[in-house]
């Protein structure tokens, strides 16, 4: 939902350009609209008050940015508004992973940790290693300290029976083939995704039966790795939901076709390659100059990206091959 008029630094509310039904006690993003993503602010709702066609949303902890919302503008014959967006966080039914180390800003436990090879295992040296966690030792693990969240996965395999006689003569039987389906509506995902393992959610092989794939006002809460993958899917349907704190691509399309993906908020993209220093000195250097997978990424060039909101991202906002031009396109 758009911001009807700027919020300012010390405000305790926001003014929504549309009506909603949120209550109090409820969590909502207020998405950054300056250049540091982390600008993006999560906050409790304590009111909700319906003015007119508004509404406002109060919450008891002061705003530490600015958060603009500006009127339409007119250039040529095209306009433009430009307006903050808040999405809503909480929803009745929760799937969650342990979130360890949450109470800390993302800024505060993406230190970088020493990879010194002659380091000694203590709590102490700068290394979160296997044996410890924030809890234990808060000094090396400032924060998720595995960063393992929840994840679903939707794929398909295959059966196949053999018959073999005692002579060890065997001939082949049946084949069955097992193909996954997935309906999530209205559902939070808090703490989601695997770093470098496994995305929030991930859709894989299911062909044309990907059309049973549907996610809808899902809100993904904080990530540990990207929140959607589609590969060798058709038709899949990712719509309405609104994703806060993933790696990029946060939204990736990569083989298929007929995969729709619209009128989706996503706050907050993580580049891997400065997440948790894994690039260091000169790799860091020549990775700067590499084309990076923004926000929402069509790798596929079949499907549908409609009405999606990227918002702070440390790479593009929509990515993908483009297209096939000609000499004289």
């Amino acid at each position: 939902v758009p911001l009807l008029e700027t919020a300012h630094e010390g405000a305790t509310l926001v003014t929504l350009a549309a009506l909603v039904s949120w209550v109090a006690g409820q969590e909502v993003v207020i998405a950054p609209t300056d250049f540091d993503m982390h600008q993006a602010e999560v906050r409790l709702i304590t009111q909700v008050e319906l003015v007119g066609e508004s509404s406002v949303i109060s919450f008891a902890e002061p705003l530490l940015y600015k958060h603009y919302a500006g009127p339409l503008q007119s250039f040529g014959s095209q306009s433009l508004q430009m307006q903050a967006r808040v999405g809503l966080l909480s929803r009745n039914i929760v799937i969650k992973g342990s979130g360890q180390g949450e109470d800390m800003p993302y800024q505060a436990w993406n230190i970088p940790s020493d990879k010194s090879s002659s380091a000694t295992a203590w709590c102490g040296n700068g290394l979160c290693e296997m044996s410890e966690d924030s809890a234990l030792c808060p000094f090396d693990c400032k924060g998720p300290s595995y960063e393992f969240g929840v994840s679903i996965y939707v794929g398909a395999y295959k059966e196949a029976l053999t018959h073999c006689t005692e002579y060890l003569q065997c001939t082949a039987g049946f084949q069955r083939v097992f193909k996954g389906t997935l309906s999530l509506n209205n559902v939070e995902m808090r703490y989601f995704g695997k770093n470098g393992q496994q995305r929030g959610i991930e859709v894989e092989n299911l062909g044309s039966r990907g059309r049973n794939v549907t996610i809808q006002n899902v809100a993904m809460h904080r990530g540990y790795y990207g929140a959607l993958d589609i590969r060798g899917s058709d038709g899949c349907r990712f719509q309405g939901n609104v994703i806060f704190r993933s790696h990029l691509p946060v939204v990736g399309v990569f083989s298929g076709s007929g995969n729709i993906v619209s009128d989706n908020l996503a706050v907050v993209g993580i580049f891997w390659g400065t997440h948790r220093n894994a690039y260091q000195g000169d790799e860091i250097s020549e990775i700067k100059l590499t084309p990076m997978m923004g926000m929402f990424h069509d790798q596929a060039s079949l499907s549908k990206f409609c009405n999606n909101i990227a918002a702070g991202s440390e790479r593009a906002g929509f990515s993908g091959p483009g297209a096939v031009c000609g000499d004289d396109a």
